[in-house]
């Protein structure tokens, strides 16, 4: 169990650390914990190009040849 002190520390730690402010500072820590975009709802990631984007996608897709098309489109 915390003693009084450490609880007193934890509050006054609390205040110091609220996060983000700006909507651009919010943007940025948005995507700290991205570690792959396997299940994301968006494609891109903030500062990446569409079209670089389309071009090593299709790229990937003609060197594996897939023999049944695409139902999904990215």
């Amino acid at each position: 169990m915390a003693s009084s002190k450490q609880i007193a520390a934890n509050k006054a730690n609390a205040k110091k650390s609220t996060g983000p402010k700006t909507e651009a500072g919010k943007s940025c820590s948005s995507m700290n914990a991205l570690t792959h975009g396997l299940t994301a709802k968006t494609v891109l990631i903030l500062g990446e190009s569409g079209d670089s984007f389309e071009a090593l996608r299709a790229a990937l897709r003609r060197s594996i040849s897939p023999l049944v098309p695409s139902r999904r489109s990215f």
